[in-house]
This record gives C-alpha cells, structure tokens and sequence, in this order.
C-alpha cells in the first residue's frame, strides 16, 4: 500500500499502523500480567509459543511474509515492548493515559521510545 500512498496517505497509513500495535500489544501486556497470576502453566504457554515461532522453516517464513503475517506479529512485538518500557518507566498507571484522547496516541517513532511518549503524554 506504501508504494501507491500519497505523503498524506502515508501518515494516515503509519497513525493506523501505530493504533494497531498499541491495541494488540497492551492486549499481549496485559495477558502477560493476568495469564501468570491465573494461569499455573502460563509460562510453559509463552515459551512454547515462542519457541515454535522460532522454529519455523524457510518455507513457512516466506509464506508469513507473503501474507503479511510476519509484519504482523513483529507488530504485536513493538506495541508490547511499547507497553512495557511504559510500564518500567511510568508505571502500570502510565499507560492509562493511552485511552484518555486519540491524541495521547503513540506514533511508530514512539512506539520505538516510549519515554518519548511519556514525556508528551503522561508528564
């Protein structure tokens, strides 16, 4: 879609891309948080999820490329990470601040700093 976007398509694309990953990854934080106090073999859950993401061969690679599935999931990972370095940085309170106005919004460059986004949001 970037190839055929306009530059102001383009922010609109990276705005929506941004919303998406901090969506998906506030819900992976907070599985994470839940799934451990409620679920005795969480852990065992998350390490087999990640090792068998690990374990993909070239031709299941290449066809979660091709899908998008792959920019998918690294996706969830920076919203996640987002939301962590949030939550390290600010508190779990933080991150409340992301619901309060469609202002308070992370951008992509501040879902890679997310004490860049603290400091316009939440200071």
């Amino acid at each position: 879609m970037y190839l055929f976007a306009n530059d102001e398509q383009k922010v609109v694309l990276n705005q929506i891309q941004a919303l998406m990953a901090v969506v998906e990854g506030h819900g992976n934080f907070v599985m994470d948080g839940v799934g451990e106090k409620v679920i005795p073999s969480f852990p065992q859950m998350r390490h087999i999820f990640q090792r068998r993401r690990q374990q993909q061969n070239v031709a299941q690679r290449i066809v979660a490329q091709v899908i998008g599935l792959e920019m998918k999931l690294r996706q969830y990972e920076l919203g996640q990470s987002f939301c962590e370095g949030v939550a390290a940085q600010g508190g779990v309170s933080a991150l409340s601040h992301l619901w309060v106005d469609p202002a308070h919004l992370p951008s992509m460059e501040e879902l890679r700093s997310p004490e860049s986004w603290l400091t316009r949001v939440a200071a």
